[in-house]
């Protein structure tokens, strides 16, 4: 007689099945981390476009924050002005955070006029 015993054949499935539930809990582990960096990348742009806009305006307030819609995600940013060991640079950072996500900080240094 030729052929899988049924037991054999059920012994094959079960591991086939379980194989099956290990691929995919790791896919979607997977998935997770792609929406984690994807939202960390969209953070990091968003501060990038803020310190840029900032850097073309002339005057600046010593902090703010607000709330920004990018690609259909809302964000919240908050600047803040820090002083260095050096009285003329100051250190401008913002920091973007999406509900349910690592905060992202990106900062520059500015030289500021001395004011009279």
């Amino acid at each position: 007689m030729k052929g899988f015993t049924l037991l054999e054949m059920l012994l094959a499935l079960s591991i086939a099945a379980t194989a099956l539930v290990v691929m995919m809990a790791r896919l979607g582990h997977s998935a997770d981390m792609l929406q984690g960096f994807e939202s960390h990348l969209l953070g990091i742009e968003t501060a990038m476009e803020l310190l840029e806009r900032e850097r073309l305006i002339s005057e600046k307030p010593e902090a703010k924050m607000g709330s920004i819609s990018v690609q259909g995600i809302e964000m919240t940013w908050e600047s803040k002005v820090k002083g260095t060991p050096f009285d003329l640079i100051k250190r401008h950072e913002y920091y973007v955070s999406r509900e349910g996500e690592a905060d992202v900080m990106l900062f520059l240094y500015r030289v500021e006029p001395a004011k009279p």
